[in-house]
């Protein structure tokens, strides 16, 4: 959530509380267009005391799992999955109710295994950063490549140059007079 696209709504001292962000909160969208119902986010330290709308369901967790490991398992395929079978739509809109999502089952292991899985992952997510970068760069690199191989190539200097060879444009004059001799009247 980038806090500039939040948008300021008038609230009470008593609605300030109980809708009010915490790190660690995990949101969920309720109903949306089937394409978005069901996404999530973790809530950062950037947005801690913004207010939730009631398309977004907030989720505080216990203690005994971590915000971003159950982050994971909401993205992760299988749920997704079991989203998918629990998901109310219409012609434009999807809603997954709050009754519904609770009977999904998350796996939650010690908490060491949480934090361990965690730390895997975003090394991956890093990893795979980094070689998306790599990827990109040496894109660009084979691009230029490509383009001053041509450009040495029509210019002649992939090769050494023999003065007395025939200038192309004499050779392609040669080619069009023959094509032009036989060529039917």
């Amino acid at each position: 959530i980038l806090s500039n696209d939040l948008t300021s709504v008038a609230a009470s001292s008593e609605e300030s509380a109980r809708y009010a962000l915490q790190e660690g909160d995990l949101l969920f969208n309720t109903r949306n267009s089937p394409e978005l119902v069901g996404k999530s986010a973790l809530v950062g330290p950037e947005v801690v005391g913004a207010l939730f709308n009631n398309n977004i369901m907030r989720i505080r967790l216990d203690p005994r799992v971590l915000p971003e490991y159950a982050a994971l398992q909401f993205i992760s395929p299988p749920f997704r999955r079991r989203l998918a079978g629990i998901t109310n739509a219409t012609t434009s809109v999807a809603a997954i109710y709050a009754k519904n999502l609770m009977r999904i089952e998350l796996s939650v292991p010690p908490l060491p295994a949480q934090r361990a899985l965690v730390t895997r992952v975003q090394g991956l997510r890093d990893f795979g950063s980094r070689a998306s970068e790599v990827v990109h760069r040496d894109r660009l690199r084979s691009r230029q490549l490509r383009r001053a191989v041509l450009s040495a190539a029509f210019s002649g200097q992939l090769a050494p140059q023999d003065l007395n060879d025939e200038p192309a444009s004499a050779l392609l004059a040669g080619i069009a007079a023959e094509q032009a001799a036989v060529a039917p009247t």
